[in-house]
């Protein structure tokens, strides 16, 4: 383990120690691809949905421990993303109002909809679908730039 070599957003050094041939720590690390999933439990409220980067069969089987009565089951998983943790944040923004408790990944909504949230934030903006733009009479030029923050290209 040794030093972190970043520097902090208010400029100083970062003070966490990263791993060993590392040579910034885990916070300044570029993100790791991974994958968002929706995850139910009939003895449960809600349904999980957070983001791993491993498998998300992987990722419910670690949740079903023994404190858990009946099994976690993977609703659906996503493509996988680049920056799954900015996709993650994206649905818990859209889906704050039905988030169950602000300190768990629980959220009491259809699986239907959280589906819907989850590809949504993992989704290229038009990727292959046409859209429309209302163009204003007199206007000669539009200039469309898409922008897909934390997603990779599909």
């Amino acid at each position: 383990m040794s030093q972190c070599t970043a520097t902090t957003r208010a400029g100083s050094q970062c003070k966490k120690t990263s791993s060993v041939g590392d040579t910034v720590c885990h916070v300044h690390a570029a993100p790791r691809p991974g994958q968002l999933y929706v995850l139910s439990n009939t003895h449960m409220t809600g349904l999980k949905i957070g983001m791993t980067t491993g498998e998300p069969s992987a990722r419910a089987r670690a949740l079903s421990t023994t404190g858990v009565a009946i099994p976690f089951v993977v609703e659906h998983e996503t493509r996988v993303v680049a920056d799954p943790a900015a996709a993650e944040k994206r649905v818990f923004a859209a889906l704050a109002d039905q988030r169950i408790s602000d300190r768990r990944e629980f959220f009491d909504v259809s699986v239907e909809d959280a589906i819907a949230a989850t590809d949504a934030a993992t989704s290229l903006p038009c990727a292959g679908a046409p859209f429309v733009v209302d163009v204003p009479d007199g206007v000669t030029e539009i200039i469309i730039r898409v922008r897909a923050l934390g997603v990779a290209p599909s």
